[in-house]
Order: structure tokens, then sequence, then C-alpha cells
């Protein structure tokens, strides 16, 4: 697959990971890529990132109420790590949307979802960013 940077959309990309290569058993065929994953392949993306999902809420929850109500916690790094666990739950929430798509290749969630999505992403990851700088800088 010889391909620029032009032509190369999100699935593509999505499926040209190793992981996702190893379980799509089917060849990509631009034609009619609606089955692109068969449904072993499908159950194990489910669950690994059902697991992904359960795990991350736990424990930025669990790291937002022991710094919430712990006073001795309340550090100006761990209220960067609060900041922190606070973006990467609202991230998490980005996966289902998106897994969905990558597994189903449709897109049921409109247009405005859609190029939400696209710039919730991008934001949680800068705020993840200067968080931190945010704590480098505090250091």
């Amino acid at each position: 697959m010889n391909m620029t940077l032009d032509n190369y959309n999100s699935t593509e990309f999505i499926q040209s990971s190793s992981i996702i290569k190893q379980l799509n058993t089917h060849p990509i065929d631009t034609n009619n890529i609606d089955n692109v994953f068969n449904i072993t392949s499908c159950i194990i993306i489910t669950f690994m990132f059902s697991l992904i999902v359960i795990f991350s809420i736990f424990g930025n929850i669990l790291v937002m109420w022991i710094i919430l109500n712990n006073r001795r916690m309340r550090t100006i790094t761990n209220c960067f790590l609060f900041n922190l666990s606070a973006a990467d739950l609202l991230t998490i929430f980005q996966i289902i949307p998106n897994v969905y798509y990558v597994l189903q290749n449709d897109w049921i969630f409109g247009i405005a979802y859609c190029k939400f999505s696209q710039f919730f992403t991008s934001f949680n990851i800068a705020i993840s960013v200067f968080t931190f700088i945010a704590i480098s800088s505090d250091r």
C-alpha cells in the first residue's frame, strides 16, 4: 500500500497499526469496506477497549476523590494531577464512539458530534501536554 498523506484517511491509518493489522483477517477492499473485521476481532477489540475504559474511569475517579477528600493531598503538584485525571476522564469518553466507528466503519453520531469529537480529542491532548509542562515548571 503506497500512499501519501494526502489520501491517507483515518480508517486506513488505524487499519495499518500493528495490533489492528494482526486482528484484521480480511483484505482491505476500497469498494466495500463495510465488514473490515470478523466477529472474533470485533469481540476482542471491544473487550480490550472496555477494560481500558473501566479501569481508566475507576483509576481517574479514585485519584480525583483522594485529592479532594484529603486536605494534606491538596498540593500544587496534586492539583495538576487532578487536572490531568479530569482531562483523561474526558478523553475516555471519546473512546467509545471512535471504537464503534473503527469496527463498523459507520459514524452514527452525526456531523456535529464528529466535528466536536475531533476538536475535543485535540483539546484533551493539549490539556495533558500543558499540564505536564506546568508540573515540570513547578518542579
